[in-house]
């Protein structure tokens, strides 16, 4: 359980750090769509890395079962990321970050419906966490329909996403968690690079956009074999609520920002902004140790 947590809490803080250089790509170029398109074949390119390594440690089971959970994490992390994009456009890092933390109850919700038991307490927990995600957001300016349209989206797709990678990890092969979750992360990251070099076709070609892209690429891919690993350890909805501690690091990431003077990054915000946002975080700590005890 140690590892699960500890994997979950690594994950949360190199997914706010990627957060930020997205923003810095897309400030900069002023295109998700281009940030989307270099991101995933970057990822792809260290996808078949990480498979090559893993072949040595593991098999994979080339099912259809397998391939289609697969292609259903292509598709919906696809939507997912392109929608997150879209919303960053008007949504500054920190409260985004802190925002996709309302994927709990949508995760929690479809694990019932698939047939799983959530405590009582543990029902208690999903609803701080989700309480702690939404009051984080108040802690700026009013959303538009159109940027609530693109985080919902980013919202039910990542939440499919994480469901059908970690249905990938239950069939790997082996008592390893941590090496069946980079199995899965290589495959389903090399399926998803090559899916993208057509788009290529469609964005201008400049290996600015490669160089510009690499550090949220980096930090993605390495928060997402730790994700899985915590997926693999302790279920969805848990490490999901360990993901949704993201908000907290966001919060200080951001004031670490504004400290430095990357309000291009980071808007600066009031005095009262910053204590709510204390607030909400304590809040999502204590509906993780809910969680853990529970």
């Amino acid at each position: 359980m140690v590892f699960g947590v500890v994997c979950g809490c690594v994950a949360a803080a190199m997914q706010s750090t990627s957060y930020v250089f997205s923003r810095l790509f897309i400030s900069r170029y002023k295109s998700a769509m281009h940030l989307a398109v270099y991101s995933q074949i970057l990822m792809g390119v260290m996808g078949f890395i990480l498979l090559g390594i893993c072949s040595f440690f593991t098999t994979f089971p080339w099912s259809l079962k397998y391939i289609l959970f697969g292609a259903a994490w292509v598709v919906t992390y696809i939507l997912a990321q392109t929608s997150f994009f879209m919303a960053l456009k008007t949504v500054e890092a920190s409260r985004l970050s802190s925002l996709l933390g309302t994927k709990i109850i949508v995760l929690a919700l479809m694990a019932v419906l698939l047939g799983n038991h959530l405590t009582p307490s543990r029902w208690l927990a999903v609803v701080l966490c989700t309480i702690s995600a939404v009051g984080m957001n108040f802690t700026g300016g009013k959303l538009s329909l159109k940027s609530m349209f693109w985080i919902g989206m980013a919202v039910l797709n990542y939440s499919l996403c994480d469901l059908s990678c970690t249905e990938m990890v239950k069939m790997m092969p082996g008592n390893n968690v941590m090496i069946k979750s980079y199995g899965v992360v290589a495959v389903s990251y090399a399926a998803l690079g090559v899916l993208s070099l057509p788009a290529l076709l469609f964005v201008p070609r400049k290996k600015e956009y490669f160089r510009d892209a690499l550090p949220f690429s980096a930090a993605w891919f390495i928060s997402m074999t730790f994700l899985l690993s915590a997926f693999g350890s302790l279920g969805v909805v848990y490490g999901t609520i360990l993901q949704s501690g993201r908000g907290i690091v966001s919060v200080v990431i951001g004031a670490g920002l504004l400290y430095f003077g990357f309000e291009h990054l980071e808007p600066r915000v009031n005095k009262r902004a910053w204590i709510r946002r204390l607030c909400m975080a304590i809040l999502m700590l204590t509906a993780m140790v809910i969680y853990s005890v529970g």
